[in-house]
């Protein structure tokens, strides 16, 4: 974790235990979200998974946070294909 994300965790907490929810939300940086979740337009969805199958994961956990079981399903499935389409490019690059 970059430095200067580093000490804000308990901030963040003791707004979120006083019953502040929002305000703990809003006080979380963009780059730590964006740094441990795959969010964003599609593009940028499987870019990232391309990245994790680069340094080596070979195991993602999703939680899907559509509104419908449907759209979840979907979304898995997407991310099922950048996985393949990852493993595949790294494989034929020797990166796995």
């Amino acid at each position: 974790m970059p430095q200067r994300l580093r000490g804000r965790g308990g901030a963040i907490q003791d707004l979120y235990l006083v019953g502040q929810k929002e305000e703990a939300a809003v006080a979380v940086p963009e780059e730590l979200v964006r740094g441990a979740a795959l969010i964003g337009a599609p593009s940028e969805v499987r870019e990232r998974v391309a990245a994790f199958a680069e340094c080596g994961v070979t195991m993602l956990t999703v939680s899907p946070l559509a509104a419908t079981h449907r759209r979840r399903l979907e979304d898995v499935e997407r991310l099922k294909t950048y996985a393949a389409d990852a493993r595949g490019v790294a494989q034929a690059t020797g990166k796995q």
